[in-house]
């Protein structure tokens, strides 16, 4: 049976549409009226009997009288005003709506129910947000599923699948929650230990790196010998974790997916090669939106080339990299508190009209529903296969253009080497052969 849930986002797009319209309405009237008042009116109004006339002089576009003692008078040149003020908010009215479709993207994407009976999938951060929305979706088309959150997280994980399954239901017996936390390497290796007692001698079809953080407003240190945080969660804790799961990937078909973003076309590779290979430059002022953005060309660059030495092995497997949308997630937090906390806790520390506004915009991003698409296209190997499509980068469930250097074999052998020095894990795929750079990408 499908699990029910709620499509908040389709009753705040319905809210704002009407609001929209309001705000033009409003927009327009007083518009209208202020160049109106510039105009030389009479001195006192006509009256007329009390009763309702549609027109009671020349001059006045639009006149209304009632029994109720009223007199409401529009002149022609106040109608006049009106129409290309009226015409613009409509413009801007469904000019917004058509960017809202755009932002929303394709309607959500359907698996058929019992599909994916038997495959096995790790999402990391699956505790809320496009991994958790990802995960009940797999869980519905009959796939089993591991979570992992944060030591933080995993409370509020454990009690939000209890909530949306029921606490015995043969769906939550499918899923486990797992201790993760990507900024520590004991933590990753401790994660794939578990994995390995939990399947049991099974196979995993699918790791999907879903977790990640944006927009750290100082720079901090990780445990991986000083790397970035933003780089050492996006890239070198999936890169750790992946590496030491390679022995539980299905040998006959299997997939790695990299949740990037479109900023990773504002990456730098010569910057990101040099904070994994060198370090911090003290040339170089420690920028937020830098750092994320070179984050996520690393999901893309190590998505490539993954998917090179797979192929490269004659491994059944791919390894492809997505951006998911703007969406309506937590990922944010830093850029709206510049704290580590879910922005719920922090919308409740605002006034009323304040967390209104905040909720308001909100709804003006993707809903997961629609967020979650191309988790969950590929990951159902929908696209052709889990073997298919190796070292695509996918928008809107459809391969999509990266970064210009991203394909470049020298930038992923630099980016590999450097993430196997940092993390100390070492992919046991045996000898690449030589490549031939225009082989696919």
């Amino acid at each position: 049976m499908p699990i029910p849930r709620f499509r908040v986002w389709r009753a705040w797009r319905g809210i704002g549409v009407c609001g929209a319209v309001l705000l033009a309405l409003c927009v327009e009237r007083v518009l209208a009226f202020a160049w109106s008042g510039t105009r030389s009116r009479p001195s006192t109004p006509t009256r007329v009997a009390p009763r309702l006339a549609a027109r009671v002089a020349r001059g006045a576009g639009l006149s209304v009288h009632s029994n109720l003692d009223l007199n409401i008078e529009v002149p022609d040149t106040d109608l006049e005003t009106s129409v290309p003020l009226l015409a613009a908010a409509l413009a801007l009215f469904f000019g917004l709506r058509q960017l809202k479709g755009l932002i929303d993207g394709p309607e959500e994407f359907q698996l058929q129910p019992g599909s994916l009976q038997g495959r096995r999938v790790l999402i990391t951060g699956g505790s809320a947000g496009l991994g958790f929305e990802t995960a009940m979706r797999l869980l519905e088309a009959g796939a089993e599923v591991l979570i992992t959150a944060r030591a933080a997280g995993q409370a509020r994980a454990e009690a939000a699948l209890d909530a949306e399954l029921g606490e015995a239901t043969e769906l939550r017996r499918r899923v486990q929650v797992l201790p993760l936390d990507l900024s520590e390497p004991s933590s990753v290796q401790h994660c794939a230990a578990l994995c390995q007692q939990l399947l049991c001698g099974n196979c995993l079809d699918v790791v999907l790196c879903n977790a990640g953080v944006m927009a750290i407003p100082q720079r901090s240190a990780s445990s991986y010998d000083g790397a970035e945080m933003q780089l050492a969660v996006n890239h070198l804790g999936h890169f750790a974790l992946v590496g030491q799961l390679l022995p539980l990937l299905s040998q006959q078909h299997a997939r790695v997916i990299c949740v990037s973003s479109l900023a990773h076309r504002l990456g730098h590779p010569p910057r990101l090669l040099q904070e994994l290979e060198l370090g911090p430059s003290d040339a170089l002022r420690y920028n937020a939106w830098d750092a994320y953005s070179d984050s996520k060309l690393a999901n893309v660059i190590f998505a490539k080339e993954l998917d090179r030495r797979f192929r490269a092995q004659g491994w059944p497997a791919s390894a492809v990299a997505l951006h998911p949308g703007l969406c309506a997630t937590d990922l944010a937090k830093y850029v709206i508190s510049g704290r580590d906390e879910p922005l719920e806790v922090t919308y409740a520390s605002y006034a009323a009209p304040v967390q209104a506004l905040l909720q308001a915009a909100r709804g003006l991003l993707r809903p997961l529903e629609r967020g979650a698409n191309s988790h969950v296209f590929l990951a159902a190997g929908a696209d052709g296969g889990l073997e298919r499509s190796g070292g695509e980068y996918f928008e809107d469930m459809k391969p999509a253009e990266t970064h210009a250097e991203a394909a470049d074999p020298l930038v992923g052998d630099r980016l590999w080497e450097a993430s196997e020095r940092l993390t100390g894990v070492h992919y046991d795929l045996g000898p690449i052969r030589k490549r031939d750079r225009g082989s696919r990408s």
